[in-house]
């Protein structure tokens, strides 16, 4: 668990009566339920590395891209509502890539 590994914690009994943690792809929708827009940050330029803590240590979760399109590609089925980015042709790019998918 990621939160854990960086000693995270919380009091379970207090999570489950409060209905448990979301998913992550039912984030999104949740947000939007209340009214609420969703906007994830900052995303890096493709010529510079990801960071993310599961390319460290692989059993901290199930998303864990190797590229900037699998990265986008994610958010985007979230449905997420605005995008904070470095490189606005190439995350335009893969917008239009995402959009005329064929097959999914």
């Amino acid at each position: 668990n990621v939160l854990r590994s960086i000693n995270v914690t919380w009091d379970s009994e207090e999570i489950e009566s409060l209905g448990g943690f979301i998913p992550p792809y039912k984030f999104a929708a949740e947000a939007h339920s209340r009214n609420l827009s969703i906007s994830p940050y900052t995303f890096y330029d493709s010529h510079q590395p990801m960071a993310y803590l599961c390319q460290k240590d692989a059993s901290l979760g199930a998303f864990c891209p190797t590229d900037k399109q699998a990265e986008f590609f994610y958010f985007f089925s979230l449905g997420v509502d605005y995008m904070f980015v470095e490189n606005i042709v190439e995350a335009r790019l893969l917008q239009e890539k995402y959009a005329n998918r064929v097959g999914d």
